[in-house]
């Protein structure tokens, strides 16, 4: 059975109570849940705002239901995961999207790689040449460029990227690297190899990170902006 419809209130009253991390926030004139999708508009990319202030939204309730509870240690450490990722996750997901938007022509040449490409057809069929190197076969390879999608890329390669355009600083990229090194411990064998514990400490520097790295990301997109596409009116 569940707790009673009183029990129930008293804890969402609570979660709500502090929820939004703004002091100058009115429950009387906006949802909770609206503050959180607004906290994204300078994107203005509407489904993405959605997506990112519904992740924000979630991340916090819970936060404020694992303090209502008062759980343990014990108990909170699958919470803590939660934030970390969820944090890591949302600075990621603006990240690429600033990338995206101001630098689409510049990611062909920065998030390219070289590898090298073998060539069979390099000498003939009929000519037979072995090439070894302590015994270690070689081939004729050539130089290949290969373009990479920036949401594929490493974190630190785009972080460093975000810092040459001067999108973020550079103690922010350092720290969102380090904490999208602590998300990577949502792997069961890495985080054995670590010994690795959730701590509430973690997550609650992931909170106030993430909201440094949303509030450069928001000073760029201020001071640089980009012009609306115009669009004809439908016909009816």
């Amino acid at each position: 059975m569940p707790l009673s419809k009183s029990t129930i209130a008293e804890v969402i009253k609570y979660c709500n109570r502090d929820l939004v991390p703004d002091q100058d926030f009115d429950s009387d004139s906006q949802y909770h849940s609206e503050w959180f999708v607004e906290y994204f508009s300078f994107l203005q990319d509407h489904k993405l705002e959605m997506q990112l202030g519904d992740a924000f939204y979630q991340t916090r309730f819970i936060y404020k239901l694992m303090s209502a509870l008062n759980l343990p240690l014990a108990k909170q450490k699958g919470i803590v995961k939660f934030q970390i990722i969820q944090y890591a996750s949302i600075c990621e997901a603006v990240l690429d999207a600033a990338i995206a938007r101001y630098f689409k022509k510049d990611t062909a040449k920065d998030f390219s790689t070289t590898v090298l490409q073998k060539i069979p057809q390099a000498v003939s069929k009929n000519t037979q040449i072995m090439i070894e190197y302590n015994k270690t076969p070689l081939f004729l390879c050539k130089e290949k460029t290969v373009e990479c999608n920036p949401k594929k890329a490493r974190i630190d390669t785009k972080t460093a990227f975000a810092v040459s355009k001067g999108l973020i600083k550079q103690n922010t990229s350092e720290a969102v690297k380090s904490l999208y090194d602590l998300r990577n411990n949502v792997h069961i064998l890495k985080a054995t190899d670590r010994n690795y514990t959730p701590r509430l400490k973690e997550a609650k520097e992931a909170f106030e990170l993430m909201q440094v790295f949303i509030g450069e990301v928001r000073d760029y997109y201020e001071t640089h902006p980009v012009k609306q596409e115009t669009r004809e009116p439908a016909c009816v």
